[in-house]
């Protein structure tokens, strides 16, 4: 209805064009999978319809609230999944879909073009791929191999909304503090079940801390990782509050490491904690020193009551002279790992199958474990990446593996450089941060079989955005350079 010049109500005339679209395609995406599930046995999920339509609809209009979601989650792969009746709905995996849907028609409405998509890194990426997909249309173990292959194409999409969505700010800033606060979170809930027997049943396996991780050494090399990035933040610190608080992180986060009861990852941590005080040598002053020496005093003094039982008699076993025979296991990996590599060393025998190939080994039957499942008892995994990778994908795959992970590093590297020289120093050391990070990720693989694992798939990502964003802030700093003589010419 409307009112004409002379106060009389007019009819308004029907037209097409006053039809609002989107509305009626928004209540339609939420009526027709109401009525299907009406239909069912599922009936009563069909309250759930509106409730997720409207969480996606947010993380398409949020456009980085969706990979920063996918970052926090990492720590709790443990429980990622809901379980809907029959079938298992993966949050991480609805979270990513709707990040690619935004994505995808944000390209096909030209609001970005396929330029933000462009990397170098991609050009090893691809070629290490097309080895994956070859090795498994020749797999002897297609369904081992196919699975796997899936999940390369999972890793790829990870890494792709990594460097699209991240923004510089996000990535000096939120990132960091992300992977710190969601670690860390991680590391408090398996500190909680091994300690004060709060949720145990949750947050431990065998009386070893998981947190929501789904296994000791997962959690291990996430907390190992971050290790770096919680060092830079305290000693970078603008005050003691927050240098105290990052203090009582990175303590918290050892004290998880150590209810893992495992030896690789406690070592590793270590070794990450001297070299990144080594790299900030220049930083630690004597107000620094003053605050260390009594923190590292108590921890000393804590250490008997902290350290397991079971971690002692582990490390020693590494030097008994009857041996362990965790590392005679493990060395019989490598000697089946080697066997299968040398019987298709070009592009391997399709990816993550050494698994398959262990299970019809004798030394499978040698260390065989106790168990009913005589399947589930004799595969397993090579507890190395690299043997995992060439194993599954070759020579091949192998050097455009290691050529992704030397590329990676050397972008930290260049960086680096580039921020130290336009005088960004706080940016500067947080390369140095996130390319230890990197190192400590390449030395838990030669224990940890994992090679899509998101922390690896993250640091590849940022690895590649570290060029683009020290190139433009070298750009930055060149202009303000440039005017500055301009002025002082004047």
């Amino acid at each position: 209805m409307k009112t004409n010049n002379m106060g009389v109500i007019e009819q308004s005339k029907f037209s097409f064009g006053n039809i609002k679209i989107l509305p009626i395609l928004l209540a339609m995406l939420m009526v027709v999978p109401v009525v299907a599930l009406m239909t069912t046995k599922n009936w009563p999920y069909a309250m759930l319809v509106a409730p997720v339509i409207v969480a996606g609809l947010f993380l398409m209009s949020n456009k980085f609230l969706g990979i920063y979601l996918l970052i926090i989650q990492i720590p709790f792969g443990a429980f990622r999944k809901i379980d809907i009746g029959s079938t298992s709905i993966n949050i991480a995996w609805v979270i990513a879909g709707v990040s690619v849907f935004a994505l995808a028609v944000e390209l096909a409405t030209h609001e970005k073009s396929f330029s933000v998509l462009k990397g170098k890194i991609w050009w090893l990426l691809m070629p290490m791929f097309f080895v994956n997909a070859l090795a498994t249309v020749f797999s002897p173990y297609p369904d081992t191999a196919v699975s796997e292959l899936i999940g390369w194409i999972a890793a790829y999409i990870f890494i792709a909304l990594i460097i699209v969505r991240i923004g510089e700010k996000g990535y000096f800033n939120t990132v960091p503090m992300w992977l710190v606060a969601s670690t860390s979170a991680g590391s408090l809930c398996a500190v909680l079940g091994v300690y004060f027997n709060i949720g145990a049943e949750y947050f431990t396996q065998d009386g070893r801390g998981v947190g929501g991780a789904p296994d000791p050494n997962n959690m291990c090399l996430m907390i190992d990782f971050i290790v770096p990035i919680v060092l830079y933040f305290f000693i970078n610190a603008r005050n003691t509050k927050t240098r105290l608080l990052f203090l009582a992180l990175l303590l918290l986060n050892l004290i998880a490491i150590v209810s893992t009861n495992s030896r690789s990852g406690t070592l590793v941590a270590g070794l990450m904690i001297v070299i990144m005080m080594m790299a900030n040598h220049g930083k630690i002053t004597g107000k620094l020193i003053k605050l260390l020496i009594p923190i590292g005093l108590s921890v000393l003094m804590a250490v008997p009551f902290v350290l397991p039982k079971s971690l002692i008699e582990r490390m020693m076993t590494l030097t008994a002279a009857h041996g362990d025979s965790s590392l005679s296991r493990r060395a019989s990996y490598i000697k089946v790992a080697m066997d299968a590599y040398f019987n298709a060393p070009v592009i391997g025998t399709g990816p993550f199958t050494f698994q398959n190939i262990y299970e019809k080994s004798r030394e499978a039957r040698r260390y065989l474990r106790g168990g009913i499942d005589a399947k589930i008892t004799l595969q397993r995994q090579a507890h190395n990446t690299y043997l995992e990778i060439l194993v599954g994908s070759g020579t091949l795959g192998m050097i455009f593996f290691l050529g992704t992970i030397i590329v990676t590093f050397l972008n930290f590297s260049r960086a680096r450089s580039k921020l130290f020289k336009n005088r960004y120093y706080l940016q500067a050391d947080l390369m140095t941060a996130y390319q230890l990070s990197l190192i400590s990720l390449l030395i838990f693989f030669t224990f940890f079989s994992d090679p899509t694992h998101k922390y690896f798939l993250l640091i590849i990502a940022l690895g590649e955005l570290a060029m683009k964003y020290s190139q433009q802030m070298q750009r930055e700093g060149e202009r303000t350079t440039k005017v500055i003589n301009n002025q002082m010419r004047v």
